[in-house]
């Protein structure tokens, strides 16, 4: 499992929708290299919901075998960036315009739940995010979301909602919100694939949240 964490100038019930859907807080993430293995979070230091999706409509060839690409060669761009791990589960949704492609997918016993937005561009990628930021009613660069003492990493719930930028073995990768503690969510984007990220946990697998997030929710290049 690769570290993605954030470093001292670091950058789904879901609560929100996506519109606005192996990273980390304030933390910068590292990348792996396979694209099998998501990056890990590195933090940085600090610089200064959900929508109701339509039902899944992706097919496959035989009952009980993972989801299969749709003709939608759209979709079919998306699915390698999801981390292996987390591939499996996903299914495909109709996406609502400037959505070009999204998955909703689970992790472990469903303790977590994922969806991957692919964008145009990073225009309205930001536009959907920045708009999470707005009903947050917090400024960005404004925290970090968990601590992690090299054997653990627990989510700081006391300072969320909370964003930040991240970073991805060294290299600016994006920004990241947490937010909700009613259904505690982590929002991030991916500036050079144009994906966006909700995961979304019971309070009760807080702790599980970020860490999937931090370890193992990609996207992989």
């Amino acid at each position: 499992m690769t570290d993605r964490r954030t470093g001292l100038t670091l950058v789904l019930v879901l609560a929100q929708g996506l519109l606005g859907c192996g990273q980390a807080v304030t933390p910068s993430a590292t990348v792996p290299s396979s694209t099998s293995s998501p990056a890990r979070p590195e933090p940085t230091a600090l610089s200064t919901g959900q929508p109701t999706l339509p039902p899944p409509i992706i097919p496959t060839d035989l009952p009980g075998s993972p989801p299969a690409p749709s003709a939608d060669p759209v979709f079919g761009a998306l699915l390698p960036h999801i981390p292996e791990a987390v591939r499996d589960s996903c299914v495909a949704s109709e996406p609502l315009e400037p959505i070009l492609a999204i998955v909703s997918c689970s992790v472990g016993d469903g303790e977590v739940a994922v969806e991957y937005a692919m964008y145009p561009n990073r225009d309205s990628m930001y536009a959907a995010y920045n708009e999470r930021v707005r009903v947050a009613a917090i400024e960005t660069d404004s925290g970090l979301c968990y601590t992690d003492d090299g054997d653990s990493i627990s989510a700081t719930t006391g300072r969320w909602p909370a964003e930040n930028p991240y970073s991805v073995d060294g290299s600016a990768a994006g920004r990241y919100l947490c937010r909700g503690l009613e259904f505690p969510t982590i929002a991030w984007t991916n500036d050079s694939l144009l994906i966006m990220g909700i995961a979304t946990a019971d309070p009760a697998f807080v702790d599980h949240l970020v860490t999937f997030w931090v370890n193992e929710s990609g996207p992989v290049p």
